[in-house]
């Protein structure tokens, strides 16, 4: 039996399933809260200061852009 199939058996096999479980979870409720900060709308521009959504998402997006431009260099 090579080393990679072994890696497979037992303990391992287990751990990677409930990685890949976890993994879909997250992949599932970025993709919800994607499609709500699309979807969400403001009757005015000042509402966008009081939502919770938009100041998380704007508070990201310049942490995103820095990791974006570290990966690249």
């Amino acid at each position: 039996m090579t080393g990679f199939e072994a890696y497979f058996r037992g303990k391992h096999r287990a751990r990677l399933s409930f990685l890949s479980v976890v993994a879909i979870v997250c992949l599932v409720l970025l993709a919800l809260l994607s499609v709500a900060q699309v979807a969400h709308l403001h009757s005015s521009d000042t509402d966008a200061d009081h939502c919770q959504l938009c100041i998380v998402m704007h508070t990201l997006a310049p942490v995103a852009a820095t990791a974006a431009a570290i990966v690249m260099v």
